[in-house]
């Protein structure tokens, strides 16, 4: 009977084992080629303004409440590198928020994501601004 016993225990914690599965990797940044991302938080406040950013390649674009912009983007893992920023030069009263966004593009060393959320964190991993997938 305890030889039955042991043989059961063991068959019970082997089929247990082979249906454990580990745990999930922690998510990378996502793909950010072919998507549209909106401005939430700047410099830890909520946007009051539209802003936009989009990849196709090497390339960063978008637009701000005044201007469209563009640029050029590499990434490696976590790591991001947008720029040099070139964009229209139009005023607006949205302005001053428009130069901080793209001036943290161009601060940005690293992504962290969240979600849909993806953060632009600078070299020292303060967090610059946060963006929402909305494509």
């Amino acid at each position: 009977m305890t030889h039955w016993l042991v043989i059961h225990l063991a068959a019970a914690l082997a089929l247990a084992a082979c249906a454990a599965q580990p745990p999930a990797a922690p998510s990378g940044p996502p793909a950010l080629d072919g998507g549209t991302w909106m401005l939430e938080t700047l410099g830890g406040a909520a946007a009051t303004a539209p802003s936009t950013f989009n990849v196709a390649g090497d390339r960063a674009t978008g637009a701000g409440p005044c201007n469209s912009w563009f640029g050029g983007f590499r990434q490696n893992g976590a790591q991001v590198e947008i720029g040099p920023i070139a964009s229209t030069r139009r005023a607006c009263p949205a302005l001053a928020e428009e130069q901080a966004f793209l001036g943290a593009l161009t601060d940005a060393a690293s992504l962290a994501a969240d979600g849909d959320a993806l953060s632009f964190l600078d070299a020292g991993g303060a967090r610059l601004m946060t963006l929402r997938r909305v494509e």
